[in-house]
């Protein structure tokens, strides 16, 4: 899981996502997951974005590209709150 890298790992991770994410165009990425897209995450607990940070507990790849789509396309992701 991405939780268990640490906080050094997490920042490396991101830093490397971030650097794929810039490759590709954001209003691209949109269109190609189409109006009912949903972006799923199999890491445990629920999201918590603290201005610029990612909860350490909730850390995952997902929150990376809401983040990116939010401010590179202006695209808020909402989230979903799933019971069970």
């Amino acid at each position: 899981m991405l939780t268990d890298l640490g906080w050094e790992g997490q920042v490396r991770f991101t830093y490397e996502f971030l650097c794929q994410l810039q490759k590709l165009e954001p209003q691209q990425v949109l269109s190609d997951l189409g109006p009912n897209a949903i972006l799923l995450c199999w890491e445990p607990g629920p999201a918590v974005v603290q201005g610029n940070w990612i909860n350490v507990k909730t850390f995952c790849h997902r929150h990376i590209v809401a983040k990116w789509l939010s401010q590179y396309a202006g695209y808020e992701i909402k989230e979903k709150e799933v019971e069970g």
